[in-house]
């Protein structure tokens, strides 16, 4: 395994959520939620829009964790990568909750899984 190429995935991955995140809800997101026409007049998916787009930046972190930690502990990291993943998905299946009220149906779903992976880890 190449350690070297391995950290600069971790790199690019980071540098690739900030920007997506930043960039994406000054230039996407914003003007879409101000729109409030069509489907954007609902609330609930003016939150879901923007939740799953941070979401998805979530991951990009929960991924380059996973192969910071498969570097750094390659005999370790299967375990590892279960529960980092199983976490995030659990907090952003929490959040959605949270945000939409409970309304969007997707959050149940997101936070089983999650808790699925890191009781499947035990």
């Amino acid at each position: 395994m190449n350690t070297t190429l391995l950290w600069l995935a971790v790199v690019i991955i980071i540098i690739t959520a900030v920007a997506h995140s930043y960039f994406g809800e000054v230039r996407l997101i914003k003007p879409l939620l101000e729109l409030k026409q069509g489907v954007m007049a609902r609330e609930l998916s003016r939150d879901v829009l923007q939740l799953a787009w941070h979401g998805t930046s979530l991951l990009f972190f929960a991924i380059a964790y996973t192969l910071a930690f498969q570097a750094l502990h390659p005999d370790l990291a299967q375990r590892q990568v279960i529960l980092v993943l199983g976490a995030a998905l659990t907090f952003f299946g929490l959040v959605d909750a949270v945000v939409s009220k409970g309304r969007h149906i997707g959050w149940p779903l997101i936070t089983l899984a999650g808790l699925s992976a890191i009781a499947s880890s035990y």
